[in-house]
């Protein structure tokens, strides 16, 4: 049997293309799939929330529009002929979808969508938790227990770009003049007590792969008391995010 494989194609949501489920197809893994497509035009099928790693299909029977297909961020074919035809395709879970197509040669071109009931359950599962998460993170920062966990969450804040409930944020995206061998920009401050933190994006501008140490950061300033840097090691033109939490108190 002759195969094409279409390697790899990216898919696409639903969600993020279309509007309509034109014809959903909820499965559980390793379910048989029976469609019916038409011949006068292209179908579409795509699998939900997920990619596909390959498509194998004996390629007299059916017409996969690879390069379009690619384009598009869905699996783009219509029958050769009159003779029914099977796909298996292999999502980046590594589950396998067979999908037994059948030629109704009145049936209107359309679009399936498979979507994976238990993928979709875990998925909506970890929606809900990061959810939660983030509800839990733009709590008011606790300043009366203790100073370093006060320190530890509002770096955290900054990092993950939260509000927290009272904290002020002042924007000011101003190019530091530090060291030669970088582009320092201060983007924001993040007022709250006798606390500020300080949100630096950090470029390394030099022809030669710079280390960055936390203790650099202590100099610039004699009251600060954490920094908090993302990435250390730095390729020409490569960036990185610092956070600098310093004391208001004279």
């Amino acid at each position: 049997m002759m195969k094409k494989r279409l390697l790899p194609i990216l898919l696409l949501s639903l969600a993020a293309t279309s509007s309509v489920l034109a014809q959903g197809l909820d499965i559980v893994a390793g379910q048989k799939i029976d469609i019916s497509v038409g011949t006068d035009d292209y179908s579409m099928l795509d699998v939900m929330n997920r990619s596909v790693l390959h498509v194998d299909v004996d390629y007299s029977k059916c017409d996969l529009a690879s390069e379009r297909s690619q384009k598009v961020g869905k699996i783009i074919f219509k029958p050769a002929g009159d003779k029914p035809f099977t796909m298996f395709i292999t999502d980046n879970f590594n589950e396998t979808y067979t999908v037994n197509v059948k030629v109704d040669k009145k049936k209107k071109p359309d679009l399936y969508t498979i979507k994976n009931i238990e993928a979709e359950r875990k998925l909506e599962e970890v929606r809900s938790s990061e959810q939660r998460f983030k509800e839990s993170s733009i709590k008011a920062i606790e300043l009366t227990s203790s100073r370093d966990k006060a320190i530890h969450d509002l770096t955290r804040a900054m990092a993950l770009n939260d509000t927290p409930k009272n904290v002020d944020i002042v924007v000011r995206n101003v190019t530091v003049p530090v060291w030669l061998e970088t582009e320092v920009i201060e983007k924001n401050n993040y007022k709250v007590g006798n606390l500020t933190g300080i949100k630096y994006e950090l470029i390394n501008v030099s022809s030669k792969p710079m280390i960055l140490a936390e203790a650099e950061f202590y100099t610039l300033n004699e009251k600060t008391l954490s920094v908090a840097i993302e990435n250390h090691t730095l390729n020409p033109g490569e960036m990185t995010q610092v956070y600098v939490i310093k004391s208001n108190q004279d």
